[in-house]
C-alpha cells in the first residue's frame, strides 16, 4: 500500500471507531427533543410494533454476522493449517444466530406463538427466550449495588473483549482470536459494558438497553467482516 492508501485506511478506521459516539449523540438528541419517536419506534419498550427498530437492527446485525461467518467457514474448509480458526468461526456463527433469534423471541410475536405455561413461570417477559429467564434477570446486591447474572455477563464480556484488542495479533493461532476485536472496534464492546455498569450505579436508566445492545450487535457484525477478510487473506497465502 502506498502512503495515500495507508492514510485513507487510517481515517476509515478512526471514523469506524468513533461511530458509536456519533450514534449516541444523535440518539440523545432524538431522546431529548423527540421522545415519542425514541420510545415508540426506535429503542423504547413502548413500541407500537412487535419489536422496536433497535431490536430489528440487532436481529439484522447478528443474522448478517452469522451469514458472513458462514462464508468465512466455507473459505477455510480445505485449509488444514487453521483448524482452530475454523472451529472458532463455527462457534462465532452459532453464537450470532442464537442471539439474532433471541432478539425476535424466535419469531414468537411475528408468527403468534403462544408461550407454554411452563416457560411463563420462569421467564421475566413471558416469552420464548433464554436471556429473559428469571435466574438470569433476577437482581441481587453486590456491595449494596443491584446486579443480575445477565448484566454481569455483559459487563465482563464487553470489557474483556473491548480491552483485549492489543493481544489480537499475538493470538494468531488461538481459538479466541475470532472473538477479539481490533482497536477500532473496541468501543463497540466497551460502551455497552459501561452502560450496564452505570445502570447498577444508578447513573442511567435500564430501559436504554436496546440502544446500547444495538451498538454491541453492530460491533459483532463488523468483527465478522474483519474475520472474513482475514480468512480471504489466509486462503490467498495458501495459493
Amino acid at each position: 500500500m502506498n502512503s495515500r492508501s495507508i492514510k485513507k485506511s487510517k481515517i476509515k478506521k478512526i471514523l469506524i471507531s468513533l461511530f458509536p459516539i456519533f450514534f449516541l449523540m444523535i440518539t440523545h438528541y432524538l431522546f431529548k427533543f423527540y421522545p415519542s419517536v425514541y420510545y415508540n419506534y426506535l429503542w423504547g419498550h413502548e413500541s407500537k410494533y412487535p419489536y422496536a427498530i433497535g431490536e430489528w437492527l440487532q436481529f439484522i446485525f447478528f443474522l448478517s454476522a452469522f451469514i458472513v461467518t458462514l462464508i468465512s467457514i466455507f473459505l477455510t474448509k480445505n485449509y488444514n493449517r487453521i483448524n482452530n480458526k475454523r472451529f472458532s468461526l463455527i462457534v462465532f456463527a452459532f453464537f450470532s444466530l442464537f442471539i439474532a433469534m433471541e432478539e425476535i423471541s424466535w419469531g414468537q410475536n411475528i408468527f403468534g406463538f403462544i408461550t407454554p405455561e411452563v416457560i411463563k413461570k420462569v421467564n421475566f417477559q413471558n416469552q420464548i427466550t433464554v436471556h429473559n429467564l428469571n435466574p438470569l434477570q433476577s437482581e441481587f446486591s453486590i456491595f449494596s449495588l443491584p446486579f443480575s447474572i445477565l448484566h454481569i455477563f455483559f459487563i465482563i464480556f464487553g470489557l474483556i473483549l473491548g480491552l483485549f484488542f492489543p493481544y489480537r495479533n499475538k493470538l494468531r493461532n488461538s481459538i479466541i482470536r475470532t472473538f477479539i476485536p481490533t482497536w477500532y472496534l473496541s468501543l463497540y464492546f466497551i460502551i455497552p459494558a459501561i452502560f450496564y455498569l452505570s445502570v447498577s450505579f444508578g447513573v442511567i436508566e435500564w430501559w436504554h438497553q436496546e440502544l446500547f445492545e444495538t451498538i454491541l450487535a453492530l460491533g459483532f457484525l463488523l468483527l465478522s467482516i474483519i474475520n472474513l477478510q482475514e480468512s480471504k487473506n489466509n486462503v490467498r497465502q495458501k495459493y
